[in-house]
């Protein structure tokens, strides 16, 4: 241990004091005290006279030596430096956080054997250059290898070159003469050949360090600039001080307010991201939270803590708040104390001052520009140069100088502003209207502009998005209403690409209101309406989303909008319907659809038809095929599979004229669907395989899971079981994999038919399937209970599970177990009220007579069978009628036990 660090204990230990009760005598931390007895750091010249006061000690006991107030003047410049000497003016040892790896690289490259040029560190005011620099001073590794001492200048925009000529003098113990034009050349003369660090901080110009490089070849300078192009003049290889990451910025939080950052996290997280990490004002808005809590009273901290969300409440603190933290000896960094111009309103040095010198040092024309880009997302957000360029309304020079300046930092090819100039340069531009209003009109006309020209199948740029996002909170925030409305309306694509449902709906519920006042333009409330239903079904609120349609609907009918608005509503009901039609068969939702889908495909061969030489959009295009296949679907139940062929047939005919894919997919697997049902085994594989190669060529991963669904079905009823396990493995392989809708599936019907819930369960279905046909009725039932538990609680799978049930029911009638049989067929039976799903009501007829029959109740079975064979031939179902007759003629029902054929009964069944 050296011999000071040793002395410095044993005089502490004498007057009975721990490094605690030292520090706090003394104005210093604990960690300071900790470092002089470990003997890494000595103490400067300041804490030496402290020291002396508190231990009753003299400086030459502790075999150090501090500068004397007053010095003997020496008439040879030999007999200078007596001692090593430290500068009275270094600041004292700074809080240091987050800096490690970086000291380490400067010592290392500080203590290099030549300094050809100086070691430059640049970056914003407040940033940790002074803080950074002052800690490698009190290095113990700088001291031993800077043997002569350390010198420190504070430079700034004004630097007073008499009075800090003066002082080195009396510090290198040199009587200077009376001109002073040769001070610099005498002090150069005495220093030349001395190992001695020469800190220059807060170098403005290249001038001001030349006429300070006063140094020798055993010698280093040291410098600090705020300016990034004069590092570069110095230096090839000056270094940048960054901001705190996440994790540093808690931890000096944490030195600060250890007990205000555990009980409010949430709320400093927020005030963490909108400071981005700069060290100085993340130490203001500790201390002054800090401050707040002195009386006890929690309200104080509360009030604080809201107050500090305004950017501009935080640009009015004063930087004197730090002196306590940063500044244990009661001096702050010039860094951060240069000759501002006050604001009016504040009588102290600000944060807002302090950032106002080098605002006000740009030309007023660069300033215009740099407050203007103040509109656009702070960094870690970036925007690009066609960006800035259009919404600041300058040219490329323009930014080139406000990189050159630090305001602005370059990040690959895009530009970034820090958040504490940002709001700095937000609060300035607030204060000046014409150029507000003037820099907002040019940023929505950029916005809109974007995304008119966007085209969906090309990802958006991350700057752009923030841009967006930007622009359409200012919409909001300055009343600039029609744009606001104009932007939502835009941004509902993009929103819906990206899934960004709560965002969304958000937006959406914000521009509603605005727009149901806007009744000569019903349009804004039509597209609000459309985005807040495509939410509500994103979020599985289908009732909610067939609310907000319907609604759609009533604006779409004002005279000032379009037949195309009304269109496109009447489809989005019938969607919602359709779909709601299958989940709750009870209620009579199927009219809704057949009645919207005949009234849309009206008006849409009317618009055709009377402007027979205009194409359709492409729009209008798309939903044609769709309102075929959704009309199809409704008919398939009330008339049968030949309407439903019928309207399939036209569909596919209008998806491959307006080369639609999605829809041509869907509506290829709807009718391989009914071809199945009719037993026409063979253009019912060739089309649901067609539907499956257009699903991989397109990239449809959800749409070519039905049609793995749809063709298993088609190898078990050919009994091609062999295929059907390969199919079911690939099937099984897919099902895994994150699935979501593609982009391509635009509309509500695509995007509810698509929907990859309960993907496993139909997997875990087929191979229950696949066992039962195989006659392994144990294996089956084992699956289909599994199954069955895999049911989500609160999901009512209506379509899934009537297949389960039905399935479990044919098990426990081949088994001859009665009591599971007729629960089973109970539960189905309670999925298929009777005036809607009449196929499955057919199927529900016949799994009821092969009961009665074993319940001993022949001619009841009988009338029960005819009943379903009625309905499956009036469908053209000729799978349902196929089982049902083959069952009839193998039955053992003897003729007198059948009841005479009611042909009445028969007809209206």
């Amino acid at each position: 241990m050296r011999a000071y660090a040793e002395r410095i204990r044993e005089a502490r230990l004498q007057k009975g004091l721990t490094q605690e009760q030292l520090a706090e005598a003394i104005g210093a931390n604990v960690g300071t005290v900790s470092r002089w007895e470990a003997g890494r750091t000595i103490p400067t010249a300041y804490y030496l006279s402290q020291l002396t006061q508190v231990l009753g000690i003299q400086v030459h006991d502790l075999g150090l030596k501090m500068e004397p107030t007053e010095y003997a003047p020496v008439r040879s410049f030999e007999k200078a430096l007596p001692v090593p000497v430290l500068d009275t003016q270094l600041p004292s040892m700074p809080l240091l956080i987050g800096r490690e790896h970086e000291q380490e690289a400067l010592l290392h490259e500080l203590i290099a054997p030549l300094h050809p040029t100086p070691l430059v560190l640049y970056g914003l005011p407040g940033i940790g250059k002074t803080a950074l620099m002052a800690s490698l001073a009190c290095d113990m590794h700088i001291l031993e290898h800077f043997s002569d001492g350390v010198l420190w200048a504070s430079l700034g925009s004004a630097p007073n070159y008499v009075s800090l000529f003066a002082r080195w003098g009396l510090l290198l113990n040199i009587e200077l003469p009376p001109q002073q034009e040769i001070w610099p050349h005498i002090i150069k003369q005495v220093i030349r050949q001395r190992r001695l660090l020469m800190l220059l901080d807060d170098a403005r110009t290249s001038s001001d360090v030349q006429l300070l490089s006063l140094v020798g070849p055993q010698g280093a300078i040291m410098v600090t600039t705020r300016l990034p192009t004069l590092a570069a003049t110095l230096s090839s290889q000056a270094h940048a001080v960054r901001e705190l990451n996440q994790e540093q910025s808690w931890q000096l939080l944490e030195q600060i307010a250890p007990i205000i950052v555990h009980d409010h996290h949430a709320s400093l997280e927020t005030l963490r991201e909108a400071i981005g990490g700069h060290p100085l004002v993340l130490t203001l808005v500790g201390r002054y939270l800090q401050q707040q809590t002195q009386s006890g009273h929690p309200r104080r901290l509360l009030a604080a803590l809201g107050y500090l969300q305004e950017a501009s409440n935080r640009l009015c603190l004063p930087i004197e708040l730090a002196q306590t933290s940063w500044f244990p000896g009661g001096r702050v960094f010039q860094d951060q104390v240069d000759l501002l111009a006050q604001p009016e309103n504040t009588s102290s040095l600000t944060l807002a001052s302090l950032l106002a010198e080098m605002v006000h040092a740009l030309p007023l024309r660069q300033q215009e520009v740099l407050l203007t880009l103040s509109l656009l997302p702070a960094q870690p957000q970036c925007f690009s140069e066609e960006m800035a360029l259009a919404i600041g309304g300058c040219d490329a020079a323009t930014l080139d100088a406000l990189l050159d300046s630090g305001l602005l930092s370059a990040h690959e090819s895009c530009y970034q502003m820090h958040p504490v100039i940002r709001d700095y340069a937000a609060w300035c531009l607030s204060q000046k209207d014409h150029l507000q209003a003037l820099a907002l009109v040019r940023l929505f006309a950029y916005a809109i502009s974007v995304l008119e020209h966007w085209e969906q199948q090309i990802l958006m740029r991350e700057p752009e998005e923030a841009m967006l996002r930007a622009a359409l909170d200012l919409a909001w925030a300055h009343q600039y209403t029609q744009e606001a409305l104009r932007l939502t309306q835009l941004l509902s694509a993009f929103w819906f690409q990206h899934h960004a449902w709560k965002e969304a709906e958000t937006y959406f519920t914000q521009a509603l209101a605005i727009a149901r006042q806007q009744i000569h333009h019903p349009h804004y409330a039509i597209s609000c309406l459309f985005g807040l239903g495509r939410c509500a079904l994103a979020r599985e609120k289908i009732t909610q989303a067939r609310e907000y349609y319907r609604e759609a609907v009533v604006y779409a009918r004002m005279p000032e909008a379009d037949d195309e608005s009304l269109i496109l509503a009447l489809s989005k009901v019938a969607a919602v319907a359709l779909q709601m039609a299958e989940e709750h068969p009870h209620m009579h939702y199927a009219q809704d659809v057949k009645t919207s889908c005949e009234e849309a495909l009206w008006l849409l061969h009317h618009l055709t038809a009377s402007a027979p030489n205009a194409l359709l959009s492409s729009r209008m295009q798309a939903l044609f095929p769709v309102l075929y296949e959704m009309l199809g679907t409704v008919s398939l139940e009330a008339e049968g599979t030949l309407a439903a062929l019928n309207a399939y047939h036209q569909g596919v005919a209008l998806a491959e004229r307006f080369q639609r894919p999605e829809v041509l997919c869907w509506l290829l697997l709807q009718q391989g669907t009914v071809l199945l049902y009719r037993e026409e085994w063979s253009m019912s594989e060739q089309t649901i395989r067609r539907a499956l190669m257009l699903a991989q060529q397109e990239r449809l991963d959800v749409l070519l899971l039905l049609a793995y669904e749809r063709l298993f079905e088609v190898l078990l009823l050919t009994q091609r079981f062999t295929e059907a396990h390969q199919l079911l493995t690939q099937w099984q392989e897919m099902s895994e994999q994150d699935l979501s809708p593609t982009g391509a599936l635009w509309h509500e019907r695509l995007m509810l038919v698509s929907n990859p819930r309960h993907t496993s369960l139909w997997t875990t279905l087929a191979c229950g399937r696949l066992l039962l046909v195989q006659h392994h009725l144990e294996a089956a039932h084992q699956h289909y209970t599994r199954a069955l538990h895999q049911v989500p609680p609160h999901s009512e799978p209506a379509k899934l599970l009537r297949h389960l049930w039905h399935d479990l029911a044919v098990i426990a009638l081949r088994t001859h177990n009665i009591a599971k049989a007729l629960e089973y067929i109970g539960e189905l039976q309670g999925l298929v009220p009777s005036s809607t799903e009449v196929l499955w009501q057919a199927y529900i007829f016949y799994r009821r007579a092969q009961l009665l029959l074993l319940l001993g109740m022949p001619a009841q079975g009988y009338e029960d069978a005819l009943r379903g064979q009625a309905i499956f031939r009036q469908r053209n179902h000729q799978l349902g009628l196929h089982d049902v007759d083959a069952w009839l003629a193998s039955t053992s029902i003897r003729t007198e036990d059948r009841l005479p054929v009611d042909h009445e009964l028969e007809h209206q069944a």
